[in-house]
């Protein structure tokens, strides 16, 4: 059996300039582990953080928590309507898809990134924290 060790948590402040470019630049959540290590995501809270003007989402525009920053291999996928576009402050809970996909890329770490095009305006933050774990491979 493989030794898990013990439930941690990181929190990530993305800025609205960060926010403003997550398509093409993508926010790392928690860095790559130690060799031999493989992170295991287990929910994911995002809170919003309404400042002056709320974002102008895209039509299915999805903040995609996962290794890698490929497509199809995230772990987490939250739509951003709903949760960027508002005028007050949100708070979101996101639990993993499949846990299979969990298991595409062994020594990644873990990264937000905006699938669609950027978002056109806004001015507020999201706070991600990520609880997760890492299991020892080999």
């Amino acid at each position: 059996m493989k030794k898990i060790e013990v439930i941690n948590s990181i929190t990530t402040t993305v800025t609205a300039a960060q926010l403003a470019a997550l398509a093409a630049s993508p926010v790392e959540l928690i860095p790559a582990p130690d060799s031999g290590k493989m992170l295991i995501p287990l929910v994911a809270i995002l809170e919003y953080e309404f400042n002056s003007a709320p974002f102008s989402v895209p039509g299915g525009a999805v903040l995609n928590i996962g290794y890698s920053l490929g497509s199809g291999n995230a772990p987490f996928a939250v739509q951003a309507s709903g949760l960027l576009n508002q005028l007050q402050d949100k708070i979101f809970e996101a639990y993993p898809q499949s846990p299979a996909v969990q298991l595409a890329s062994a020594f990644d770490g873990v990264n937000v990134v905006l699938s669609g095009p950027n978002f056109a305006s806004g001015d507020g933050s999201l706070i991600v924290t990520v609880i997760y774990t890492a299991i020892a491979l080999g």
